[in-house]
């Protein structure tokens, strides 16, 4: 009889199988709970795809023509000027795009009136209005200048009293306009068309709003800058330091074969 006490009071004292599994479980939860996981993505997103965040003191840069979103349904990007009747075929069309700007505007005014050169540039409204001398010392220069609207917006995406501020705020008086991007549909020709603008675009782009190495620029206008054509450039909208540097060579080499330079015709 002891013995049989003695063996029950052993079989109460003893924890069950199931109590020791529930405590592994509970162990395990903890665990989980304060193991740092990778955080999931966004959605929308995979995996792999940074979030950036950034702020600017100031306007931020301009994107190039490159950088805007590819011609939605009744748009059109078009590889060269319109209309073409008027191009000269033994004139190279020098363009410049976003200024002025106060660094590389005059810059580029003294280089190219070394070389004699005529070309044309398509301002940003906003842009004069904070750089007046720098817009007076262009058309002072004897260069011509078109419209590249007040915010340098794409017009395709507007409509309305906004289409026609960005319009007819831009740069009045003027008779020639290109559109941010080279984005244009039937109703911004219309609307140009109705204020007497003559849409001007290009069909060599030298990329050098990316900034790609002023080597780069100086093979793209040696290579394709030929009589007739249209080249697009910028004089603003960020560091044109490579711009500046390409022409230096470029410039004289394109002079020396006799190559001539006008401002856009109508313009």
């Amino acid at each position: 009889m002891v013995v049989g006490l003695l063996l029950a009071l052993l079989a109460a004292s003893a924890p069950s199988a199931g109590a020791l599994h529930h405590g592994h479980a509970l162990s395990s939860v903890s665990v989980a709970e304060h193991t740092q996981q990778d955080p999931q993505p966004a959605a929308g997103l995979p995996a792999s795809s940074p979030v950036a965040i950034g702020t600017s003191a100031g306007p931020a840069p301009l994107p190039g023509p490159t950088a805007s979103p590819l011609p939605t349904a009744g748009e059109s990007r078009s590889s060269g000027p319109a209309p073409a009747g008027a191009i000269n075929p033994r004139v190279v069309y020098l363009t410049f795009d976003d200024g002025p700007d106060p660094e590389w505007t005059p810059q580029i005014l003294a280089l190219l009136a070394r070389y004699d050169v005529r070309a044309t540039f398509f301002e940003i409204g906003q842009e004069v209005r904070r750089h007046p001398h720098t817009a007076a010392a262009v058309r002072a220069a004897g260069q011509a200048v078109g419209s590249h609207t007040m915010h340098h917006r794409k017009l395709t995406k507007l409509s309305g009293a906004t289409l026609a501020g960005e319009l007819d705020a831009g740069l009045p008086g003027v008779s020639c306009l290109r559109p941010p991007f080279g984005v244009v549909d039937a109703h911004v020709r219309a609307a140009a068309a109705a204020r007497g603008l003559r849409i001007v675009l290009w069909n060599v782009d030298t990329d050098d709003w990316a900034r790609p190495g002023a080597k780069s620029i100086e093979k793209e206008l040696l290579k394709h800058a030929k009589p007739g054509r249209t080249v697009l450039m910028h004089d603003g909208g960020g560091d044109r330091s490579q711009t500046l540097a390409a022409l230096k060579v470029v410039l004289p080499q394109l002079v020396a074969r006799g190559y001539r330079f006008g401002s856009f015709p109508g313009c």
